[in-house]
């Protein structure tokens, strides 16, 4: 009792702290100075409370709105925290990513994350605007109908390359150390795709997770039952390119290869570590499983990879993944936008931070150079994790923006793809019984 009654006066003297700081740069501004009222400093203060309140690290109202007062912005405002992961959407913004949850809107198809602070693509989505543009993992967006992405919110970028169908936009391209080029792409209607399986051979199949929206827990039970129903005897589960998706449903597809224990610890600014358990709500598949992961899979995807690896559940193969082991809420604002604000960090089963490090696969195996063909039976990444709270209706989010190959040729697929070839090879030996190859 004494700590609720605690912390609501701290609530109010945050509050209090504020119209005090308001009240000072009103009077300020009364006397002669009034551009540094912003238009909206409302919502700045909004802002300002909601990090004061549930921000990772404590920070105080002041500094955010002298930071405020002196870029006359709100990106200026959440810059000074130094994090990449919180920034504000405006209405716009908002809406596309509420877009981006549901799976279908009007846009080229493509998958983007932040790195190094600029829109950079993770994949495009097969037979999309995108893919048919020539556009590819790693390439650097630098402007978007001319507008530079520097220091822009993903939101706003992913809200500025969506628009109205057969409606056209260019983007600039930065590949490698290539000179920048245009790239014109015509917007069409888009479903992401969230899950793609099929059998690969005899007793193996194959299950690519795109991203974890709502309902990726239950088309994941039906691709797992269909697949044992034509005989799997074991799965390959591909995370690569995978960004992430809804936190809860990491969380319970981690559960259907885990028989009990932590699936992933949260901690908060105070410190406190939250055990996530094995949900009770999924079916336990008790099949050997191979994960596939590379540079692109991220937060949520490493939730399911670190859990299944830490628990001596699975083997992981391909390469070091991105490396996010933040959540972020999402509030939504009386303005009609919303604040992505990163409110804990997460630790893996085992107890790891993989945050700006990754999780290392047992078996190293790289990509060829040359790119896959599009037929290649691997599938690309997603859009925030995020759970439900359930106290105030916010959004627990995790990542960035995943779709998979149709049918058709897996034969000649299978050849190109060198890590899927060692993950089968890998599955082969566990069915087997025989001694699996050391670990690189």
């Amino acid at each position: 009792m004494f700590n609720r009654v605690t912390a609501v006066w701290r609530h109010i003297l945050s509050v209090l702290v504020i119209v005090c700081v308001v009240l000072a740069f009103d009077g300020h501004a009364s006397n002669g100075d009034e551009d540094l009222l912003h238009s909206d400093l409302g919502t700045a203060l909004e802002i300002a409370l909601l990090v004061r309140l549930w921000y990772v690290e404590p920070v105080k109202v002041s500094d955010l709105l002298a930071a405020y007062m002196t870029t006359d912005t709100i990106e200026g405002m959440l810059e000074s925290l130094g994090d990449q992961y919180t920034r504000y959407m405006d209405h716009e913004a908002y809406q596309a990513y509420t877009e981006d949850v549901t799976g279908t809107y009007s846009g080229i198809g493509i998958h983007v994350g932040l790195r190094n602070g600029r829109t950079t693509v993770i994949a495009p989505m097969p037979d999309t605007p995108a893919m048919r543009a020539g556009l590819a993992p790693g390439d650097v967006i630098l402007a978007i109908d001319g507008k530079s992405t520097e220091n822009m919110s993903l939101e706003e970028a992913v809200s500025l390359m969506k628009g109205p169908e057969a409606t056209r936009v260019v983007l600039t391209i930065q590949r490698g150390d290539e000179p920048p080029r245009d790239v014109e792409i015509v917007r069409a209607q888009i479903t992401v795709p969230v899950v793609d399986y099929r059998m690969i051979e005899d007793g193996i199949g194959y299950l690519g997770l795109v991203m974890f929206s709502a309902d990726t827990v239950e088309q994941t039970k039906r691709a797992l039952d269909d697949l044992i129903s034509q005989g799997a005897e074991g799965i390959v589960l591909d995370l690569r390119w995978n960004g992430g998706g809804l936190f809860d449903q990491a969380v319970q597809v981690a559960s259907m290869f885990v028989d009990d224990g932590p699936i992933v610890y949260r901690v908060g600014r105070d410190g406190i570590r939250n055990t996530y358990l094995r949900s009770p709500e999924v079916p336990i598949y008790d099949l050997p499983v191979v994960v596939l992961v590379n540079e692109w899979s991220a937060s949520s995807a490493e939730i399911v990879a670190g859990a299944l690896k830490d628990r001596n559940r699975a083997y992981l193969v391909g390469t070091q993944t991105f490396g996010k082991g933040v959540v972020q809420g999402v509030f939504p604002l009386s303005n009609g936008g919303a604040l992505s604000l990163t409110t804990d960090r997460y630790l893996t089963a085992a107890g790891h931070s993989i945050h700006e490090v990754g999780i290392a696969p047992d078996f190293v195996v790289e990509l060829p150079e040359a790119p896959l063909q599009e037929t290649s039976p691997q599938p690309v990444p997603s859009n925030p994790d995020q759970v439900q709270s359930a106290e105030d209706g916010t959004v627990d989010t995790e990542a960035t923006d995943g779709g998979a190959a149709g049918d058709g040729e897996i034969e000649n697929a299978v050849v190109e793809d060198t890590q899927l070839i060692r993950a089968v090879e890998i599955l082969r030996s566990i069915l087997a019984g025989e001694e699996l190859p050391a670990a690189s």
